[in-house]
């Protein structure tokens, strides 16, 4: 269900076809982009048990054409004693990493499995982690790529959920910029962004918000960037027609002008996401970073440290205690000093660095390396091969 004018989606149930009680009612867009997969949804037919019963869908529009609806893999029966995570959703996107989000509740011995790979891989071969909580930071991932994401909850070595899916695409690398650039917001029907906007965020200025005018096909903004800036594009959207709205990044310092960015359209731009980064590095010294301090679990660690505004982003840089720097795993991170490493082994020791960058070509010092291990299993607990854990007693 997405679109601006999205209307309703109904599931009914009825004895005799003529009267009928409602099961389910979405009202509304309930996917953030064209292209996210179906949603799972469950309702209680516990009521009609022993009965011949009679289901019905219905779907009513709300004005407009710019609602997509689709149902599909309809299932009566008995449901799965471990229940789905509801609500998988792609939180935020970044240029090697994504957040993501569900919801369900975890008794003890449960589990999560996040499964991902580049999109169209077949479940089952991707890369996999355990997570004992309802959101996870996928890092490692290759910049401007589209992945696909699985979660399953594990209730037991021999009992599993059906996967919940969702999509994403990575953001393109950050890219090192100085001087002065134009925005060109692009409308394909002539008739404005219909209350579509986007917002330009810097580091160094208050944010602006922008649009393309009722009756237009063009708006166009300068923007100059300076030593210390960075600034992100990011969509809004809000309004309707989404699939008429894009926009570009043009560098004014070449003769003609070229595209440094163009994105996709609105319907395929996540609302409150940045679509595109970039900084100017240049001119004042990169100030390492400093204070690392890490909180290690059994297979994640957080972390923080100290930046400061010269950096444009940071590396943080992990491996096996005594690894060799430069030789470790890395997550780049923009605009944060927090980071969450994913995938360790539980009782391992790691080292871990943090290292400022100013631009492209220009970095501060690595800072670390603080060392500490992941926790291990409480005492008589041992993990499956699905990551679930088995008590003894």
């Amino acid at each position: 269900m997405h679109g601006a004018t999205m209307g309703t989606l109904t599931a009914e149930v009825s004895l005799d076809q003529v009267n009928w009680d409602t099961l389910s009612i979405k009202v509304g867009q309930q996917q953030a982009t064209q292209a996210a997969p179906y949603a799972d949804e469950s309702v209680s037919l516990a009521a009609y048990a022993g009965k011949v019963v009679y289901v019905r869908f219905g779907g009513s529009r709300n004005g407009g054409f710019t609602g997509d609806m689709a149902i599909d893999d309809v299932f009566i029966g008995t449901p799965a004693s471990c229940d789905a995570p509801l609500g998988f959703s792609v939180t935020q996107v970044y240029s090697e990493s994504v957040d993501l989000e569900w919801s369900g509740t975890l008794l003890a011995g449960e589990s999560y499995k996040v499964e991902y790979g580049l999109s169209g891989f077949s479940a089952g071969s991707g890369a996999t982690t355990v997570v004992y909580d309802t959101a996870a930071t996928i890092g490692g991932l290759t910049s401007a790529s589209a992945y696909d994401f699985y979660v399953t909850k594990f209730c037991s070595a021999t009992d599993s959920s059906s996967a919940t899916t969702a999509s994403a695409s990575t953001l393109p690398m950050p890219t090192a910029a100085c001087g002065n650039y134009e925005l060109r917001l692009k409308e394909a029907w002539g008739d404005g962004w219909n209350g579509n906007t986007m917002t330009v965020a810097s580091n160094n200025a208050a944010p602006g918000t922008y649009s393309v005018p009722s009756g237009f096909l063009q708006a166009n903004v300068t923007l100059s960037i300076f030593p210390g800036d960075t600034l992100q594009l990011i969509w809004d959207g809000g309004g309707s027609y989404q699939n008429e709205c894009s926009f570009e990044l043009w560098d004014l310092s070449t003769t003609p002008a070229t595209a440094l960015f163009i994105s996709a359209t609105g319907d395929n731009m996540v609302d409150g996401h940045t679509q595109y980064e970039v900084y100017c590095g240049a001119g004042a010294p990169c100030i390492a970073a400093s204070g690392l301090v890490v909180n290690p679990m059994q297979t994640m660690a957080n972390l923080s440290w100290t930046g400061d505004t010269s950096a444009a982003y940071y590396v943080v840089e992990y491996g096996a205690a005594g690894f060799t720097l430069g030789t470790g795993d890395t997550m780049h991170v923009y605009g944060s000093t927090m980071a969450t490493v994913t995938g360790l082994d539980m009782s391992t020791s790691y080292e871990y660095y943090v290292t400022s960058h100013c631009s492209a070509t220009s970095a501060a010092a690595p800072h670390g390396p603080v060392q500490l291990s992941t926790l291990g299993l409480p005492t008589g607990v041992s993990y499956d091969a699905n990551g679930c854990q088995e008590c003894d007693s």
